[in-house]
């Protein structure tokens, strides 16, 4: 008889898709005022070493008691030992987060969303910007570019 390893790539499980799976604080960096990025490590060791994720993708991050709230991951898909995600803190949830420590838990289901066209970039010059598409920032950027490949990042040249 063989034994299987089961590979694990998402915090979603398939018969219990809205239960969480639970990731560690393993450090906590100030960003500015009202935003840190918080490095998750998720406590099931096949889960941080199958994880994976693209460039754009999101998690829902769960704090019980709270809610849950969508936070991308501003981490790289190459190093999954842990997952970063930049929360700036301005509701209910995020503002529950932000009252947490190095060694508290969350939880985690995901990743979410459609990823970027990473493929179109290679060989490219690429100016990526964050912007809110109410303020003028937005169309400064439209205007200045005329080529807008993803919301978030216009290519150059």
């Amino acid at each position: 008889m063989s034994v299987q390893t089961l590979q694990i790539t998402s915090a979603i499980t398939p018969t219990q898709p809205m239960a969480p799976h639970w990731a560690e604080i393993d450090e906590i960096q100030i960003e500015a005022p009202g935003v840190s990025t918080y490095w998750l490590r998720f406590t099931n060791p096949a889960l941080r070493e199958g994880y994976t994720f693209s460039p754009g993708q999101f998690n829902i991050l769960t704090m019980p008691g709270y809610g849950e709230s969508a936070i991308s991951i501003s981490s790289s898909p190459e190093n999954t030992e842990r997952i970063g995600h930049t929360v700036r803190f301005v509701g209910n949830v995020t503002n529950a987060i932000s009252r947490l420590k190095v060694g508290d838990q969350v939880g985690v289901r995901g990743p979410f969303g459609t990823s970027w066209p990473m493929e179109f970039a290679k060989g490219q010059d690429i100016f990526v910007t964050a912007y809110n598409d109410d303020t003028d920032d937005g169309k400064i950027i439209y205007t200045a570019t005329d080529r807008v490949v993803f919301p978030g990042a216009s290519m150059l040249g």
